[in-house]
């Protein structure tokens, strides 16, 4: 059961993790265009385009949020690894699982809250007269693929737990 689980989530968190480094790609490509074309508007032609610094800004924030989300599925953020070192395989294990579900608690109370944030939102931008809800959904998007791969390393870490112990116990036995 959780193998299978395992292997579903780590699929979805793969594929997903394709798709966001296409995306993030694609989006960094378009802003630099639009920004190098706000400098040729601006100092060549000395007249610059009004939508360019706000679509560059919803860019960033697109950027920042996949990135994070990208980041995370290789573990590449900050983190104090100094304790964790020192700990027994065991309860090292434990306390990344119990980790793993304090973040899942986090992430899903973030993602919730994102949710709220995006709906209720009934104002444009002012330069290109869209809806506030489209640079906003970047935190809930992230948020979201950030919660599938935090799925899938909670059924990893559980599957190779209860392997491990499978083979324990067996090793015990014989």
């Amino acid at each position: 059961m959780i193998t299978s689980l395992k292997n579903i989530t780590l699929l979805l968190s793969d594929f997903i993790d394709k798709i966001c480094k296409g995306l993030t790609i694609l989006i960094v490509g378009i802003l630099v265009f639009i920004v190098l074309l706000q400098v040729v508007f601006r100092y060549i032609l000395n007249m610059g385009l009004p939508w360019v610094d706000e679509l560059s800004r919803y860019i960033n924030l697109w950027v920042a949020f996949l990135g994070a989300s990208i980041g995370f599925k290789y573990s590449e953020h900050v983190g104090i690894s100094f304790f964790t070192n020192y700990l027994p395989k065991q309860v090292f294990r434990i306390f990344k699982l119990l980790t793993n579900i304090l973040m899942m608690i986090f992430l899903c109370v973030a993602f919730y809250y994102s949710y709220n944030f995006v709906a209720t939102s009934r104002s444009i931008t002012p330069a290109m007269q869209i809806s506030f809800k489209w640079p906003k959904a970047s935190l809930f998007v992230g948020l979201g693929i950030m919660i599938i791969h935090l799925l899938s390393f909670i059924f990893k870490d559980l599957d190779d737990y209860t392997k491990d112990k499978l083979s324990v116990n067996s090793k015990e036995i014989s």
